[in-house]
């Protein structure tokens, strides 16, 4: 139950990133998701205006298990849905894997999202 709600308390963080910054250089959200890896595990994305993206894995296999912060560059199409990422994964336990090649397809209207590995996004804003 901790562990739940250490998650979603660093999943919300993801959202507040860079509110360090004054207001006008902050990166706008344009949505977030969340989805069930194929390891079982708990994903969190969050996708800026500029493209970036910050993701959370509660248990990232590729890891050996742990937390793991997935973060780097996206693109965007006209209409602000993910299209493509370079992903770097930064695990809990040290070691920093990537950058990999992540291909998502967005469902019309954009509820869903569907990447390249074969794991399926829900859109929660």
């Amino acid at each position: 139950m901790i562990r739940r709600i250490s998650v979603a308390v660093l999943a919300a963080a993801l959202i507040l990133v860079g509110t360090a910054t004054p207001a006008a250089a902050r990166p706008v959200v344009v949505s977030a998701w969340e989805a069930v890896d194929l390891d079982g595990s708990n994903l969190w994305l969050v996708v800026y205006g500029d493209g970036w993206t910050y993701s959370l894995d509660d248990d990232a296999s590729v890891c050996g298990g742990g937390l793991a912060k997935v973060y780097g560059p996206g693109t965007l199409d006209p209409d602000q849905n993910l299209t493509s990422a370079d992903w770097t994964v930064s695990c809990a336990s040290g070691p920093v894997l990537g950058p990999f090649h992540v291909r998502f397809r967005t469902s019309t209207p954009p509820l869903v999202m569907r990447d390249s590995m074969g794991v399926i996004w829900l859109r929660t804003s």
